[in-house]
């Protein structure tokens, strides 16, 4: 199977890119699972992506020739092969979705609105855990909580424990990837991601995005949980006098960022399910997926709450900033300015 794949990879790789929009261009989301190659790679080979944005309708293979874009019948085979591409009779159709400029403008504009509903019931509950925060002491790492610790963790595990998004796996029939890969132009102003490390269901996450050039890169996320997890904090003296640099340990080795566990941090994890469920049985029970699925050409229910669920978490952000409830990191707000000691608002310690 590896030689099958390595093969089909190499042929993938040999035509040259054209296209009017060019792949870069476009916001590039992978909810996936793969094996070996990422799926990102085998659309960047040769003019791939070219096939693939050509088919976003459907259509057959003079639709290539019309755009003089050079392909073989050995090439769309393997595309089809690795579920890239789908042939119907003599038609073929892209199986990932390619939002283009107008598409884009029209999700957007309706997930700002859905947003916007969903801001008015979580507000409350949004103040109440910003305010448990900052009597913590951890006023500035409310949106890195709020988004990476919540939004982009609570919601997602609803979506997945309650079986509303589609199973990703590995198979004969998936051999390199399978999940839900999305494109859209363009590129929204900011967004950011969530990096996490697991060890017995204790998470360190780090909120990240692209524009800040400062990370944790040399920091053993491993070593740190260990540390947590045997002794409540940090008692190797190399590792403290780490973190301390970042900030995230006191010199007695006392974590200052926050620690969010089931019993000790329950009222910050209550407030938060509230908001999470909110949030997950608006987007469920008031959106109706179906019509986007055909507008947009999104293959599943699944797939198109994915997609939307994406852009609703970054306009809940920019709705809660705009009112003044909730500020970024000063390491996203001045990347090149930043200086070491901001990281400790990007991260956070949770109990899954």
């Amino acid at each position: 199977m590896k030689q099958v794949i390595l093969l089909a990879i190499l042929i993938l790789s040999s035509y040259k890119v054209f296209s009017q929009n060019k792949m870069d261009d476009y916001e590039q989301s992978y909810y996936v699972t793969f094996s070996g190659t990422h799926p990102g790679q085998i659309i960047k080979k040769g003019n791939n992506w070219d096939i693939l944005a050509a088919f976003k309708e459907s259509g057959k293979l003079s639709k290539l020739d019309e755009r003089k874009i050079n392909y073989s019948q050995k090439q769309i085979d393997i595309l089809c092969a690795l579920n890239f591409l789908q042939k119907t009779n003599d038609s073929y159709q892209t199986l990932i979705t390619i939002l283009d400029q107008k598409d884009t403008k029209g999700i957007r504009t309706f997930t700002k609105d859905i947003a916007s509903s969903i801001n008015k019931l979580i507000k409350n509950d949004f103040l109440i855990l910003s305010k448990r925060l900052n009597n913590k002491g951890f006023e500035n790492n409310t949106y890195s909580v709020f988004f990476s610790f919540l939004m982009d963790n609570i919601v997602w595990k609803l979506f997945e424990n309650n079986r509303i998004l589609p199973e990703k796996k590995i198979t004969v029939e998936t051999p390199i990837w399978d999940g839900t890969i999305w494109f859209d132009y363009p590129k929204r102003n900011f967004s950011c991601g969530t990096n996490s490390e697991i060890i017995n269901n204790l998470v360190f996450a780090t909120n990240w995005t692209d524009s800040c050039d400062l990370s944790f890169v040399e920091l053993d996320k491993s070593k740190i949980l260990n540390e947590i997890i045997a002794n409540s904090r940090i008692k190797d003296d190399g590792l403290k006098n780490q973190l301390f640099t970042y900030n995230i340990c006191d010199k007695d080795g006392n974590i200052t960022i926050p620690l969010i566990t089931k019993k000790e941090s329950k009222e910050i994890y209550n407030i938060s399910d509230s908001i999470a469920n909110t949030i997950y049985n608006y987007i469920v029970n008031e959106i109706d997926f179906s019509k986007i699925c055909t507008k947009y050409h999104i293959k599943s229910k699944g797939d198109a709450i994915i997609i939307v669920y994406h852009d609703i978490m970054y306009d809940i952000l920019d709705i809660l900033e705009n009112d003044g409830f909730l500020k970024k990191p000063n390491a996203f707000t001045n990347p090149k300015t930043a200086m070491k000691g901001d990281l400790k608002d990007l991260v956070l310690i949770y109990e899954e």
